[in-house]
C-alpha cells in the first residue's frame, strides 16, 4: 500500500493487526527504518514480531530516498527527510481507524533519530520508545568516522558518494551523499532529551562506531530515569548475526514487560 504526501511522493506502508485479547496500554506502534534501509531487513522484522506477540499492532513503512519501495532516490537522504516523512506517516496514521494514543515507537539509525526527534516535541503521545543505534547528533556521528575510519571519510569526501546495493535484492541500490553528514550536524537532539516523559529502551552493539555505546550512554543519561540502556556484544550497527538479533528480541521483550 502507498500513501500520498504533500509533495504527491509515493510512501510505501504495511500494517500489521495483532491478535485481539492483550490488554496493553497501547496497541500500536511505527517502525522506522534507518539510513539506506527498508521495512523487510531482519532486525525490524524481530520487533515486529515481538510487538504483535504482546498484542501490540505495527505499522511499517520504507522512508523516501531509501533502498525500499518508495518514491525517491538514494542520494537525497537525509536526517531531516527522515523526520519529514515520521511526521508524514503519523499524521495519516491519525486518520485511520487502527490508530490508538498515545503509541509506540521504535526506529534504527536515522530512523531512530526521527523518533527521537518527534517524541521530544510531541511527548504526550507516545507509550514507550525503542531507539536500536541511534543517530541523533551529527557532530557525534562524523567526529566518530574521523576517529575511526579516516581514510573511509577522506575517500567518501573526495568521491561525495558511496554505493550501496540492497543485500537481499540487488535491482535496488543507490548512492549515500557525503552531504547527508551536514544535514545531520544540524541536531543535536541530547540537549532536550529531558522532554521525552515515556519509557526509552536505548539498544547498541559494542563494535558500532556509527552509534556508538558512549553516545548512547549520552542518550540515556539526557532523557533520564525513564531510559534504560542494552549493549548487544559482538554486534556492529544493524545487528546482522543469528545471536545479535536473540539478544535484541530478549532485550525488547524485557522492556515491554513493563507495560
Amino acid at each position: 500500500m502507498y500513501i500520498i504526501n504533500e509533495s504527491q511522493e509515493k510512501i510505501a506502508v504495511q500494517y500489521y493487526a495483532a491478535h485481539t485479547g492483550v490488554d496493553k496500554k497501547s496497541a500500536f506502534a511505527i517502525i522506522a527504518h534507518g539510513l539506506a534501509g527498508y521495512k523487510e531487513e531482519e532486525m525490524l522484522q524481530c520487533i515486529k514480531n515481538i510487538f504483535l506477540k504482546n498484542g501490540i499492532s505495527v505499522l511499517m513503512y520504507d522512508a523516501r530516498f531509501s533502498l525500499g519501495d518508495s518514491d525517491g532516490p538514494l542520494e537525497n537522504a537525509c536526517f531531516s527527510h527522515f523526520i519529514e516523512d515520521l511526521n508524514t506517516i503519523i499524521q495519516w496514521a491519525k486518520t485511520q481507524s487502527f490508530y490508538t494514543n498515545p503509541f509506540y515507537l521504535c526506529g534504527h539509525s536515522l530512523g531512530g533519530g526521527a523518533c527521537l526527534h518527534y517524541a521530544i516535541n510531541n511527548p504526550q503521545d507516545i507509550a514507550g520508545i525503542i531507539t536500536l543505534s541511534a543517530v541523533y547528533n551529527g557532530i557525534f556521528l562524523k567526529q566518530s568516522y574521523m576517529q575511526n575510519k579516516p581514510d573511509f571519510m577522506r575517500e567518501w569526501q573526495e568521491k561525495k558518494y558511496l554505493n550501496r546495493i540492497r543485500s537481499d535484492n540487488p535491482q535496488k541500490y543507490g548512492k549515500i551523499a557525503y552531504t547527508h553528514l551536514a544535514d545531520a550536524c544540524q541536531y543535536q537532539l541530547e540537549k532536550s532529551a529531558d522532554k521525552i516523559t515515556a519509557p526509552t529502551l536505548v539498544v547498541c552493539g559494542d563494535a558500532d562506531i556509527s552509534s556508538t555505546i558512549d553516545h548512547n550512554m549520552i542518550l540515556k543519561n539526557a532523557i533520564g530515569n525513564n531510559a534504560k540502556l542494552t549493549i548487544i556484544k559482538s554486534c556492529g550497527h544493524t545487528y546482522k548475526t543469528q545471536q545479535n538479533q536473540t539478544d535484541l528480541k530478549a532485550s525488547v521483550e524485557m522492556f515491554l514487560k513493563d507495560f
